[in-house]
């Protein structure tokens, strides 16, 4: 049975000094809040300042990404409430408590019942009653 002989360490080879590439000193997403702060909102505009000022490649995709992230963490722009339709009204306003049937007798009901017509009108009271009697 033969085993392999280990490899003896060679040294590793140095790219020359002009195609090396130096780590950027500052992140991207901190190059995004600088130009930002800079008064950069438009991602064209703003990848150019980047390259030109940090030395940093980065596409207007990816920009206008990490500004709408650091947005949302900001809290500036979203309201926070929920996205989509908004439920469909019922035209009808929720019972208030004014408006709730007490057992004092016919003419408490009466006043009542005035009350709805006055709110809503007569052909919509009468609508409610229909519905009601069905």
């Amino acid at each position: 049975m033969h085993m392999a002989r280990k490899r003896t360490p060679e040294a590793p080879i140095e790219a020359p000094a002009a195609e090396r590439v130096t780590a950027p000193t500052m992140t991207k997403a901190a190059a995004v809040r600088a130009a930002v702060a800079a008064g950069k909102s438009k991602p064209a505009d703003a990848v150019q300042w980047i390259k030109e000022q940090h030395g940093i490649e980065i596409t207007p995709q990816h920009f206008s990404s990490y500004k709408s992230s650091q947005a949302r963490k900001d809290g500036v722009g979203s309201s926070g409430g929920r996205r989509g339709r908004r439920p469909a009204a019922t035209g009808f306003a929720p019972i208030s408590s004014r408006h709730r049937v007490n057992s004092g007798g016919g003419v408490d009901l009466a006043k009542q019942l005035k009350s709805l017509v006055t709110q809503y009108g007569a052909d919509e009271v009468s609508g409610m009653l229909a519905v009601l009697r069905d």
